[in-house]
């Protein structure tokens, strides 16, 4: 049988227990699926990844399960709880991507999750991941003085999301330290599953 994520099947292309590389292929037709598949699929990319989150000291999927409770617990929006437990999604792409280097050199983990997680879920979740990077350099900006630090800490401010991608940053540098009490994947998928009942961004 199939493995669950949830309450539902996980769907492979040949009902095997899937492995991350071939999870990650599955995924590339998340078009054709609808979304209540490619929230499944998204779970055992998580579960499954063997990838580390730069930084971390524990595997992905206990940072993710990490950052997604210290996002609730704080009383983040469903978006941004789905955006702490989803925006390392990117590593695990870039990961599968490796034998196609010249792909890994034009695009960042951030783009990889923002493009693929784009196909069904809203901006509130892909928005923040986009300019998480850009929250991480302010971070390290802090206390930084002159008009050229002051003009990048505007620049960034101007950007809708701003705030969520910062917050998103905070949170990800709390999460990975260390084992933590945290909730089960499944646990979040009701919330992804109503996320993506959410109008998605254009695809250009």
């Amino acid at each position: 049988a199939a493995p669950n994520v949830g309450s539902h099947p996980v769907h492979t292309a040949d009902n095997r227990p899937p492995h991350p590389s071939r999870t990650v292929l599955a995924m590339s037709a998340a078009l054709l699926f609808p979304p209540e598949i490619f929230v499944d699929q998204v779970l055992v990319m998580v579960r499954d990844s063997r990838v580390r989150i730069r930084g971390s000291v524990v595997p992905f999927h206990e940072h993710a399960r990490q950052a997604a409770g210290l996002a609730r617990t704080e009383g983040a929006s469903d978006a941004l709880v789905a955006a702490a437990l989803l925006y390392g999604i990117g590593e695990i792409l870039l990961r599968c991507w490796e034998r196609h280097p010249s792909t890994c050199a034009v695009v960042t983990p951030s783009q990889a999750a923002v493009a693929h997680l784009s196909l069904h879920l809203p901006a509130g979740v892909t928005e923040p991941i986009r300019l998480l990077p850009k929250a991480r350099v302010q971070l390290q900006r802090d206390g930084g003085r002159g008009l050229l630090a002051t003009r990048h800490r505007q620049t960034f401010e101007s950007e809708p999301n701003a705030a969520q991608a910062m917050e998103l940053a905070l949170i990800d540098r709390r999460a990975g330290n260390g084992p933590m009490i945290t909730a089960d994947l499944s646990d979040y998928r009701d919330l992804l599953a109503e996320l993506c009942a959410q109008p998605a961004p254009a695809l250009i």
